[in-house]
């Protein structure tokens, strides 16, 4: 278990801080399609202006995100980033799985599903990584 206190500026205390980003980018980022997503099947008539700055603020998060993590991962020693690639990328394969197998089967009409349903898939894929990223944080 490595040492609580880091001096500001060492390896540790970066990883650390870069870390604790890689988490909130996540969080944020789920968060921001499950609200846009309930937000705008909650409005009566979906105005063209809000569809565009809803779209262009996940967006902004969504490429926030993806620049944090591609930072954090260039800071982490070989075997963290090994690892985590492995899980992003199972993460990522299992969610387009899970949603494509949705999709077919709300197509074939055997399922209902909302946009709020769709949504909660990205909130449990950024959740996924913020557990893993927290678990980071504690070691």
């Amino acid at each position: 278990m490595r040492s609580r206190t880091h001096k500001p500026g060492t390896f540790a205390a970066r990883e650390l801080r870069n870390s604790f980003w890689a988490v909130v980018s996540s969080l944020a980022w789920g968060l921001s399609i499950a609200l846009s997503s309930a937000g705008l099947a909650n409005v009566q008539e979906p105005k063209l202006l809000l569809v565009i700055l809803v779209l262009l603020i996940n967006l902004g998060i969504g490429i926030a995100a993806m620049m944090v993590h591609i930072h954090w991962l260039k800071n982490v020693d070989e075997m963290i980033r090994k690892i985590w690639l492995e899980s992003m990328a199972m993460t990522f394969g299992v969610l387009w799985i899970v949603l494509g197998s949705l999709l077919v089967l709300a197509r074939a009409d055997l399922i209902d599903i909302d946009h709020e349903e769709i949504g909660l898939l990205f909130v449990l894929a950024a959740a996924g990584f913020a557990t893993g990223g927290f678990r980071t944080l504690k070691y």
